[in-house]
């Protein structure tokens, strides 16, 4: 996966969600349910993703 790719979904999962504290779940811990993506293929790509929290 680029790194592009990454930018633009996380610009994605950000950018359409009232709280932030959504999209951070979202890339955490892979909940997807309450976000609104604009492609199905996003949702599936999140799920390739592992973004942990820094110490």
């Amino acid at each position: 996966m680029k790194t592009c790719n990454v930018i633009d979904l996380s610009i994605e999962i950000f950018a359409k969600q009232q709280e932030s504290a959504l999209g951070k779940k979202c890339l955490r811990m892979e909940i997807t349910d309450a976000i609104r993506f604009q492609h199905e293929s996003s949702k599936k790509t999140v799920r390739e993703l592992n973004f942990t929290k820094r110490p």
